[in-house]
Parts: C-alpha cells; sequence; structure tokens
C-alpha cells in the first residue's frame, strides 16, 4: 500500500486536522485576512509643517533672528532663548520689564497688572510689575522693626534667663541678615 493513497495513515492523519487547524492553514498561522472586512485602519497623528520662523517673533519685539522654521510660537520662542539667549515675548504695559521666552507665560503675566486680589487680610490692590526689590526692601525694614520690639520686650523683663539671652542673640542674627538683605535692595534697586 502506498503512503500516499486514499486508504494511507498519512492521507487519514491529514484528512482528521480538527477545525482550528483546517481554517489555519494546519500549522498554527492566523487566519488569512478576509479582504471584504470593512476595519478602518488606525489613524496617524498628522504632522504639523513648520510655519514660524525665529525672525518673526524676535522683530516684534525689536531683535533680528535666524530663519529657522518651527512648528510653534512656543517652540520659535524657546529657539529664541536657547539658541540666541533673547527672551522673545515682552509685557506689553508701560513701564514693565517683564521678558519670557514663552508667549502663554504673558497671558498670565498680563492677568496681574492692575487686578485687586483678595487675601485672608482683605482685599489689596496688587501689581505684579511693581519694582521687587523695593518691595522686598520694604519688607525687611518692617520685619527688623518687628524683631526689635521682641529684643525690647524681653529685655524690659526683670529676671533675663539664659533661655531669654538665647532668644534675644538668635533675633539680633536675625536682624544682622535682614540689615545685609536691606544693603542688597538698595543696591539693587539702583541698578534695575
Amino acid at each position: 500500500m502506498d503512503n500516499y493513497s486514499k486508504g494511507s495513515p498519512v492521507i487519514e492523519e491529514w484528512l482528521d486536522l480538527d477545525d482550528n487547524e483546517a481554517e489555519s492553514g494546519g500549522y498554527g498561522d492566523p487566519p488569512a485576512v478576509d479582504p471584504n472586512n470593512n476595519v478602518e485602519p488606525r489613524r496617524q497623528k498628522r504632522v504639523h509643517q513648520p510655519r514660524y520662523t525665529c525672525h518673526e517673533i524676535l522683530v516684534k519685539q525689536g531683535f533680528d533672528g535666524c530663519q529657522e522654521l518651527m512648528r510653534s510660537v512656543k517652540e520659535a520662542g524657546i529657539h529664541a532663548f536657547r539658541v540666541h539667549r533673547i527672551k522673545a515675548f515682552g509685557c506689553g504695559h508701560p513701564n514693565c520689564t517683564f521678558r519670557t521666552a514663552r508667549q502663554d507665560y504673558i497671558s498670565r503675566h498680563e492677568e496681574g497688572h492692575d487686578t485687586t486680589r483678595s487675601s485672608r487680610h482683605g482685599a489689596t490692590r496688587g501689581k505684579r510689575c511693581e519694582n521687587s526689590f523695593r518691595r522686598r526692601h520694604q519688607l525687611a525694614q518692617q520685619r527688623i522693626l518687628e524683631l526689635q520690639a521682641r529684643i525690647l520686650a524681653l529685655e524690659e523683663k526683670l529676671d533675663v534667663t539664659n533661655a531669654a539671652q538665647n532668644q534675644i542673640l538668635a533675633l539680633q542674627a536675625k536682624i544682622a541678615c535682614l540689615e545685609n538683605e536691606l544693603a542688597i535692595t538698595k543696591v539693587a534697586q539702583v541698578f534695575f
């Protein structure tokens, strides 16, 4: 009897394949893809074409830039800062020197101009563009006066203990640090 004739064991074994193997070809291969199946292909991300140049962004601010193409204004601003060391976006308010490398920071900064902000101690009129050195100087002066008042209160006690003396020394050290801060902010106000 021939191995490949109708009654042979090879043919009988081949005919006894179960349904899954018969569909997949018998070798564990995945079933063939049905061309009539209407499965949508995956959508690919849309690639944005570069349309902004560093030059276009910097010319508006009075600087010169390169002609390198960027995909967004934000990317062009970051490029201008990293490559040319220029903060491309500035605040539009008069007497405001705030500059940044990102356009979205400008809108957040401008929200703070001439707004009334509430705080725990009541509403305060605040300008974010106010000279920060001047404000630091005022806060340091105020804190020095508070610390000096605490020292006087401790010294007025009849019996000054070691703990009170240690507190006085600590307060005097804080005053010395604040006086250094006053000197720094006074010099900084002249230059800025």
